[in-house]
């Protein structure tokens, strides 16, 4: 026996099979491909909006623009495809 339970009453059938059903799923995990974004040398106040690219001539925008401020340190950018190129625009 590795988990005991104690109720301060009888408990029925059907929230047993609702017990059962709740802790008997596996987690369910997924790995995210991200990029980092780097704050600690953009500038206080200025807008920065990320961009993608597969050919380094066409840019796209990525997720929403953002303002740098003092307390932000670094963020992670989902990413399906990593034979994109990256950059960093100010706005």
């Amino acid at each position: 026996m590795d988990e005991l339970r104690i109720y301060s009453r009888a408990i029925s059938a059907s929230e047993v099979a609702q017990l059962y059903a709740i802790e008997s799923e596996s987690p369910q995990t997924s790995i995210a491909k991200a990029v980092r974004l780097d704050h600690q040398s953009l500038k206080v106040g200025t807008n920065y909006q990320l961009q993608v690219s597969s050919d380094m001539n066409t840019w796209t925008n990525w997720g929403a623009p953002f303002t740098a401020n003092a307390i932000t340190n670094s963020q992670y950018v989902d990413v399906q495809n990593w034979s994109q190129f990256f950059r960093l625009q100010r706005q």
